[in-house]
């Protein structure tokens, strides 16, 4: 018992009866899971003499109850969630199948989105310069630019850095403490005075199999936990929708420029 409690409300504790509800309290189940305790319910001080037998059959009569509704209450709170987040992502896979869409404008619409459907302080999409064995990102926030250097595009060597590994490895990783992993670069937080804690990084690619044409990186939830496993099957699923529509970009930006490259060669033939 914590008397610290009574000490802070002024209220006396003489007596009480906890029952536990736990999901096991409303079906036949043998699942650690159902049997964890997720509310309580509590009666304290019975207004004459102490709890009796029949108290606690009231009670977890009463507790079976309140189980029952906040569970009910649970499960319609994750089918919104999910009719939520399905819909969400199916309006991110319109916004950004434009292919005539400039690459920016898709870069900083995808950063906006991702942070709305994960939930995120920062949503960072890096792309790969082959050319320079570099990866390439836009900065959206103008005065985040500023403080580390004026600069809206950083570069990062890939195989440096979370973003880096998760770039050369095509292996998602998932930091719980960026400042105790070997692989955070906390030279960036010093420059912008942001503090990073957690991270999520996925590679992008245009189909399972395919290259790496980028990583997606999420820095801290706005709830303050960790990244968990229904975060990297929402932020894979994010990121296969923008490497189809990358890819797509890519490959139409390359026809685009055959097409220029056909006409000029015609016009030489011409003269």
């Amino acid at each position: 018992f914590n008397k610290e409690v009574d000490k802070e409300t002024g209220f006396t504790t003489k007596n009480l009866l906890v029952y536990p509800i736990t999901r096991s309290n409303l079906r036949r189940s043998r699942s650690n899971a159902d049997n964890k305790v997720f509310a309580v319910i509590e009666a304290i001080n019975k207004t004459e003499g102490t709890f009796t037998a029949e108290d606690e059959c009231i009670l977890a009569i009463m507790g079976k109850q309140a189980g029952v509704l906040l569970s009910n209450s649970y499960f319609y709170q994750q089918l919104q969630y999910e009719s939520n987040k399905t819909a969400t992502l199916l309006d991110v896979s319109k916004e950004i199948s434009d292919v005539q869409m400039d690459l920016g404008k898709m870069m900083t619409r995808i950063m906006t989105r991702a942070r709305q459907v994960l939930t995120v302080e920062r949503a960072s999409i890096f792309l790969i310069d082959e050319g320079k064995k570099e990866l390439w990102s836009i900065l959206t926030d103008s005065e985040m630019a500023a403080k580390v250097g004026g600069d809206n595009v950083i570069r990062l060597p890939v195989g440096v850095g979370i973003a880096g590994t998760v770039a050369k490895t095509g292996e998602m990783l998932n930091i719980v403490d960026a400042y105790r992993s070997p692989l955070f670069n906390p030279a960036f937080d010093k420059l912008s005075g942001y503090v990073t804690k957690a991270a999520l990084c996925v590679p992008i690619r245009a189909t399972t199999k395919s290259r790496v044409l980028g990583v997606m990186q999420f820095i801290n939830k706005t709830n303050g936990q960790p990244f968990i496993e229904e975060d990297e099957n929402l932020a894979t699923t994010f990121s296969s929708f923008v490497g189809i529509s990358l890819n797509n970009i890519l490959l139409y930006d390359e026809l685009r420029e055959g097409q220029l490259m056909k006409e000029k060669n015609k016009e030489l033939v011409i003269l």
